[in-house]
This record gives structure tokens, sequence and C-alpha cells, in this order.
């Protein structure tokens, strides 16, 4: 026990030194590990001053100037460009105008009846997916109910219905009890049900 004691002390303290060793090396040579010894060359960087550091003020400004005075180029966002003119003096140019604000105002009347057919498109689109709604609902409900009672019962029942409903109601039952029910139904009756639809 002793021997091992005192071998992994030896390895230790070897490890410590030659770590040392390296790290000494390695800031007193150039390159140890290409065998290369000598001091390391310093380079003397000389300071900046802050005379170097500083713009000329008419640079900075014809910068700003430059910066206003260029059209916006960034495609992102949406510049309009509005002239300057003299206001109107004589009266063509005054009948200019008033042509021009007739043509804007028949434009917008122009716009708004497409709106409120858009309206009016858009509250049917909502019933209809409320009505939708309400009758998978009540599909969902009724298939229950007839998933609960008698399979003869049920199918004397849907055989009323119209193909269509039908057809919904058998859809949303468990598999296994919508084919017990087909299975009581006439071929034909079946076939009109289950048949795709157009």
């Amino acid at each position: 026990m002793k021997g091992k004691l005192i071998l992994t002390a030896a390895f230790l303290a070897a490890f410590v030194i030659t770590t040392i060793a390296i790290m000494y090396l390695n800031n007193t040579c150039d390159n140890i590990f290409a065998f290369d010894f000598t001091a390391p060359k310093t380079i003397k960087i000389k300071p900046k001053t802050l005379e170097q550091a500083k713009a000329p003020p008419n640079l900075i400004e014809k910068g700003i100037i430059n910066k206003l005075a260029a059209p916006n180029e960034d495609p992102k966002t949406d510049s309009v460009m509005v002239e300057i003119r003299n206001p109107p003096k004589g009266k063509e140019d005054l009948t200019a105008l008033a042509d021009s604000i007739k043509k804007i105002k028949a434009e917008v009347k122009k716009q708004q009846p497409v709106t409120t057919q858009n309206v009016s498109s858009e509250e049917s689109v909502k019933e209809k997916v409320i009505v939708t709604k309400e009758y998978k609902d009540w599909t969902k409900k009724t298939a229950g109910l007839y998933e609960a009672m008698d399979s003869k019962r049920a199918a004397k029942i849907i055989q009323n219905y119209s193909d269509n409903v039908a057809r919904d109601i058998i859809y949303a039952m468990k598999k296994k009890k919508a084919a017990d029910i087909l299975s009581q139904l006439n071929p034909e009756v079946v076939q009109r049900i289950i048949k795709v639809r157009q």
C-alpha cells in the first residue's frame, strides 16, 4: 500500500512540475512546441492620439445634410413624395382642381358598393358556418342516441331521413354500431345512402 502511495505521489509531483515548467517556458520563449527557445519578439504599438480620432466638423455636417436630402431608399418603408406647387391663380387651375376632386369622389363612390358587398358576403358566410356547426352538433347527438337504441329500430328511423342526413348520422357513429344498423337495412337503401356525394 505504501508503495502505491509513493508511486502516485511521485507521478503527481512530476505532473505538477512539468506543467509549471511548460507554463514558464511558454511565457519566456517564442514557441517551445517548435523547440524555438529564443526570446519572444516584442512589437511596440504607438498609442493613437486624440487628434487622429477626430473628424473634421464640415465632413460631419455634409454627411448629415446628404442623409437628410437623400430620398428614403429603404424598400421596407412606404413613402409618399409630395410636390409643392404654387397655389392656383387662374380659372383654368381652379377648374382643373375641381375636376380632379370630382374624379376622386367618383372613385370613392365606386369603391363603397364593393365594400358593402364584401360585408354582406362575410355575414352570409358567418351564418352558414353557424348553421353547419349546429348541424354537426345535432348529428353527433343524434348518432349517440341511435347508438344506444336497438339496431332494428334505429335502422327504421334512419331509413326515413333524406340520404344526406342519414349518411351524416351514420358517419358520426362508431363503426361497429353503424355496420350493425346498415345490416338491418335493404341493400338498395344502403347503396343509396353510402354512394359518393356529387
